[in-house]
């Protein structure tokens, strides 16, 4: 099932989290995205939001590698991501929607992963827009641990197009 997880700054694991309560269909296109509002998260799927959870904490800020497709280099995504973005801001409701309903721009802010670890990057043919990321269940994107991901308690918006091979 979709989820939506979050540590505080005592980095001791997930202190807060949201689990959608339906699965997701496979082989189908999801638009899924995850808020913080500084006192609030929220979990979003194709547009709806589907579930909140209170906190206000400021976010785990350690050494780790932010990664896509893999949870701390484990726990590892099948499928397909598109349109994969990270907002410094909590994007409304209405937004949302609006980028459920088509794609949004690539990064033009040179944000570019530095090890690529198997997933197939800017791949044909499978996309939901042209340009996609494909993971087979071993592979992951590792971004090291820029700056800008260092949120503090300030609002910030997880945002990307799946599409799994495998019941999520």
């Amino acid at each position: 099932k979709p989820a939506f997880y979050v540590s505080d700054n005592t980095c001791s694991g997930w202190n807060a989290n949201i689990i959608a309560s339906d699965s997701i269909s496979v082989n189908d296109w999801h638009h899924l995205v995850g808020v913080a509002d500084g006192s609030n998260l929220g979990l979003y799927i194709d547009g709806a939001k589907v579930g909140t959870a209170a906190f206000s904490s400021n976010l785990c800020n350690n050494a780790n590698d932010v990664t896509i497709g893999a949870n701390n280099k484990a726990y590892f995504f099948n499928g397909t991501l598109d349109e994969v973005a990270l907002w410094n801001i909590s994007l409304t409701s209405e937004v949302i929607a609006k980028h459920a309903g088509y794609g949004i721009d690539k990064s033009r802010y040179g944000n570019n992963a530095t090890f690529m670890n198997g997933s197939r990057i800017n791949q044909t043919g499978t996309c939901k827009f042209n340009e996609c990321m494909g993971f087979d269940g071993g592979d992951y994107i590792n971004l090291s641990r820029p700056a800008m991901f260092n949120f503090g308690s300030n609002d910030f918006t997880y945002e990307a197009w799946i599409k799994t091979t495998a019941v999520v």
